[in-house]
């Protein structure tokens, strides 16, 4: 019987293993750390038919974890094993444990350019996919001089300096930096610090293409238009997601160019893909990413309310060789929002949601609490998810929630509560 492993501890599980198990036909263990147990809901616990808590979250720790699982269930034949996740922080520990176990799937190579940046840009541009100018920060070359290194970042990058690092997601630990003052302060500051890339800042309308490959097929794909970049998440602009119109001349410009970056990689590994770019002022399409598992955010409940494919699942059944064609739903259209946390702010959540869709609100905060500054975009107070039959009335609500939906006071009284 055929045995699937899944790797996942950071990332919240946004599928239903309830929907995705079959005893009768194959068992999927789950190997997950303390904070990933933490977050696992019971009905999704009783889903797996063994699971064992690796802290830390290491290859060696998982190699082992795996190895008792082989002699617990008396598993000798390698091809009967599969090892999966749609965690992107643990894609290269799935990749190394295929290697050193012997089992079939993705290689590190193969992988690398999904979660290693800058890699995933050398590629691309190999590949005549147009990217931002970019430079690999170099803490020794700093060290040794460094206002000459400061110097050369200004020459190959320009202002503004867009930070981050080369294997993170969410938008963590990023600065966009304005100033040659600025620029010396984050050099300073990030002196020991050697997994950043210096990127140019690119202005411009931020979309993402999901796809699902089947087979070495795009079986599926969405391309939609966010309300932000991700990065002005942590300024306190909300992040979502609004899907285009495939009559939009847009939608087929997007489509072809995710085939443009699938030929350039030459390699994509069956499942869910979440492709970002921009498109600029002057109309280019540039280049920002693309990750080798299924979107976040609210990205797959909206997928699922347009579609009814929520593309997690759609991503784990892919690989276990179990992808099922969606099946066709009554027309609907679907959007998400998610509010950040605004530093010194109160959060309000009193404020009426004046749209004529349906919708459904989850908040993460309590009405009246004192927020902080965000991190990542994981840092939020809530979000709203609608959907409704009519693109236009679904598209004048998604922009109202966007530019006019204020879930924030500054005042200390907020409501009928009082803060501290």
């Amino acid at each position: 019987m055929k045995t699937f492993i899944i790797l996942q501890n950071i990332v919240n599980f946004r599928a239903d293993w309830n929907k995705l198990i079959d005893r009768d036909q194959f068992s999927v263990c789950l190997l997950t750390g303390h904070q990933g147990w933490g977050n696992l809901p019971e009905d999704q616990k009783v889903c797996f038919d063994d699971i064992k808590i690796c802290d830390p979250f290491t290859v060696d720790n998982l190699e082992q974890a795996c190895r008792d699982l082989f002699a617990e269930r008396h598993i000798s034949d390698m091809s009967e094993v599969s090892i999966i996740t749609n965690d992107e922080y643990f894609l290269g520990h799935a990749a190394r444990l295929r290697e050193i176990l012997g089992i079939k799937g993705a290689t590190f190579a193969q992988i690398e350019p999904f979660i290693n940046k800058l890699r995933m840009k050398a590629v691309m541009e190999a590949g005549n996919i147009a990217i931002p100018r970019v430079l690999p920060f170099s803490p020794a070359e700093y060290q040794r001089e460094p206002e000459k290194y400061c110097l050369q970042i200004e020459k190959a990058v320009g202002y503004p300096v867009f930070a981050k690092q080369i294997d993170s997601a969410g938008s963590e630990l990023i600065a966009k930096i304005e100033d040659p003052a600025a620029l010396r302060r984050w050099c300073s500051d990030n002196r020991d610090v050697a997994n950043y890339e210096l990127d140019e800042f690119i202005e411009g309308r931020l979309y993402h293409i999901d796809s699902l490959i089947f087979n070495g097929k795009i079986e599926e794909i969405y391309i939609c238009q966010y309300s932000y970049p991700n990065a002005e998440f942590i300024e306190g602009k909300p992040i979502g997601s609004l899907p285009l119109e495939k009559n939009d001349p847009l939608y087929q410009q997007f489509y072809e160019y995710n085939q443009s970056v699938f030929d350039a990689l030459g390699y994509v590994p069956d499942g869910a893909t979440h492709l970002e770019a921009f498109l600029t002022q002057d109309n280019r399409i540039v280049f920002l990413e693309i990750a080798a598992r299924a979107p976040g955010g609210w990205i797959p409940q909206m997928h699922a309310l347009c579609s009814g494919s929520n593309i997690e699942e759609q991503h784990f059944r892919s690989q276990m060789g179990q992808w099922q064609k969606p099946v066709p739903q009554t027309e609907t259209y679907a959007a998400w929002v998610w509010y950040p946390h605004r530093e010194g702010e109160y959060a309000d959540l009193t404020k009426d949601i004046n749209i004529a869709n349906e919708y459904k609100t989850v908040w993460e905060v309590k009405q009246g609490s004192l927020l902080v500054r965000p991190q990542s975009v994981r840092d939020r107070i809530g979000g709203i998810l609608l959907w409704g039959s009519s693109y236009s009335s679904l598209k004048e609500d998604y922009q109202w929630l966007v530019e006019q939906y204020i879930p924030y006071q500054r005042m200390q009284q907020v409501g009928n509560e009082v803060t501290e």
